[in-house]
């Protein structure tokens, strides 16, 4: 295998530029690192991870198959054996993210709100977490609702943060072993938002969206929060109460904030780019 940049590669008869890629000289398979996915530029198959050198993880809207690179097909899970839920019935649940691998498992995040774990050398269930309601009675150990999930790379764990709720599972035990809500944890912080948006792991911390109560709907601001420490360690007015009242601009949740070592950055609806350099928090 050898790894390197090629600068324009034809994928689906379209010239694209590329940084990232892996060739297999014996069988000739060209694959694009996109979005936490290596792509097969001619079959446009996605890989979630390179596991040995003849075989990957793939998806699609039915299932998640752990394959060759020779398209042999080593394990199936079918998606629609998750489950339906009773708010968009006759519908099948999809896979939202692929989040990681640890202890032998591979854990993935659905559409409905389910965190799901299979064995990786058979594909079969270990274990089928869930917040949606729609799971009570079930096969699903049930927990508060799911929000963001998000895959820890430095114990493997899985963290997830919604709009009130922060909680990290386990992967070892597969059990949640920590859940708080960081409202109430943080009153006069976090606390005093009414609605918090686009949460993002970054460490120790998660970023985020929010609305104040005299924000009238519109986000405006943004913060970080401790999730260890259990507070709000800093937050600021991106656009003021003036500025959206007369030109509407505002914060959308598809724009979250970024971290990137001292620097910190967020667009705004009218794609302006807004960079904050920070100090000790």
């Amino acid at each position: 295998m050898k790894t390197g940049k090629i600068e324009v590669i034809i994928h689906n008869a379209q010239i694209v530029s590329i940084n990232k890629y892996l060739i297999y000289e014996d069988t000739n398979n060209v694959f694009h690192y996109r979005n936490n996915n290596f792509v097969d530029v001619f079959s446009s198959k996605y890989f979630f991870n390179i596991l040995e050198d003849n075989y990957g993880i793939t998806y699609t809207k039915t299932h998640l198959s752990k394959a060759n690179f020779q398209d042999e097909i080593l394990w199936q899970f079918p998606l629609s054996s998750l489950g339906g839920t009773e708010y968009e019935p006759g519908k099948t649940d999809k896979i939202d993210r692929i989040l990681g691998i640890a202890h032998g498992n591979i854990w993935f995040y659905t559409d409905f709100g389910r965190l799901v774990a299979l064995d990786l050398e058979t594909g079969d269930v270990v274990k089928k977490i869930s917040g949606n309601p729609s799971d009570k009675n079930s096969t699903y150990e049930m927990t508060l609702g799911l929000g963001d999930c998000f895959f820890r790379p430095s114990d493997k764990n899985i963290v997830s943060v919604s709009g009130f709720d922060f909680q990290i599972i386990d992967t070892e035990q597969l059990a949640v072993t920590e859940q708080y809500d960081f409202r109430e944890a943080d009153p006069m912080g976090i606390g005093t938002y009414r609605s918090v948006y686009s949460p993002m792991l970054q460490g120790d911390y998660f970023t985020f969206l929010g609305i104040k109560e005299e924000d009238f709907g519109y986000i405006r601001r943004i913060g970080i929060f401790d999730y260890k420490a259990r507070k709000l360690v800093w937050e600021y007015e991106v656009i003021s109460e003036e500025e959206c009242d007369g030109t509407r601009n505002q914060l959308v949740p598809p724009q979250p904030l970024y971290m990137s070592g001292n620097k910190l950055y967020i667009k705004d609806i009218k794609d302006n780019l807004h960079i904050f350099e920070r100090e000790d928090i």
